[in-house]
């Protein structure tokens, strides 16, 4: 199962990329002033360094300060 994690901070967005229990990649940016924007950023570049198209994702999970601004989340954890 492939998992991506988004946590949506003030200043930092950050994503990782995990399969079966490995972290396959991560990244960090600054999250500016559109969360939502951020999200998708940090989504298509952590998958773009991970080298796995979005269709392969079978989770989602948002958290953070802008943890509701992620629409294509399947979950969303309060810090």
């Amino acid at each position: 199962m492939i998992a991506l994690g988004i946590d949506i901070g003030s200043i930092t967005a950050k994503g990782a990329v995990f399969s079966d229990g490995k972290i396959l990649a991560t990244k960090v940016i600054f999250t500016g002033y559109n969360v939502e924007s951020a999200g998708k950023r940090i989504l298509e570049e952590v998958l773009e360094i991970a080298g796995i198209d979005r269709d392969k994702v079978d989770k989602i999970v948002s958290t953070g300060y802008g943890r509701k601004s992620v629409p294509f989340a399947d979950k969303v954890i309060t810090e």
